[in-house]
């Protein structure tokens, strides 16, 4: 038996025993193995299929649904990989998982992380602004041209330890400054 996207989203709003059933026997395996493929792990699967199934049906039970463009199980897909990555974000693994990747998955990655990324890049570029006129120099010297200690001392006229104190202090300053932005706390969640 085939549902269409409405009798799919009206099922799941009226708990119909055919519907979830139907979810569960076709749509769950494809979504469980396309999240694998995406690196989730076996036992997070099923927790990520039910919190999608449950949002699906708390939302659709305070607002219509409207699947225009997109079928039932790419929007169900969606919503699994939103709750992958929040699982990931809570585990504070985001960096680990995305360094262990292959290439190949690197360059699949969604839309949404690459936004977070660029996000935390232009919170980094702006807070590096602002500090003051010495620290950015250093920091650039240091964070984006990953000039030695002895090249840093040439260009700036400063001793090799005085550039490894003022190093410290200046990545000290930025990281407070970026912490206390509150788009920080929010692409920590």
């Amino acid at each position: 038996m085939k549902f269409t996207n409405e009798e799919l989203l009206q099922g799941i709003k009226d708990s119909d025993r055919a519907v979830l059933s139907f979810i569960l026997t076709h749509i769950f395996p494809k979504v469980k193995s396309f999240l694998y493929k995406k690196g989730t792990q076996a036992e997070d699967n099923e927790d990520i299929l039910m919190l999608s199934l449950e949002a699906i049906y708390t939302k659709i039970q305070n607002e219509p649904i409207v699947l225009a463009n997109a079928s039932f199980e790419s929007y169900f897909t969606q919503i699994c990989l939103n709750h992958w990555y929040k699982i990931i974000r809570r585990k504070k693994i985001h960096k680990r998982v995305t360094n262990q990747l292959p290439k190949v998955l690197k360059e699949e990655m969604q839309l949404d992380q690459y936004q977070i990324q660029q996000e935390r890049f232009r919170l980094y570029e702006k807070k590096l602004h602002d500090l003051g006129d010495k620290c950015k120099q250093l920091l650039i010297y240091v964070l984006q041209l990953k000039l030695s200690g002895a090249e840093i001392s040439k260009r700036l006229n400063i001793s090799e330890g005085n550039v490894r104190k003022r190093k410290f202090d200046c990545k000290s300053k930025l990281i407070r400054l970026i912490k206390k932005d509150p788009l920080y706390q929010e692409l920590c969640e």
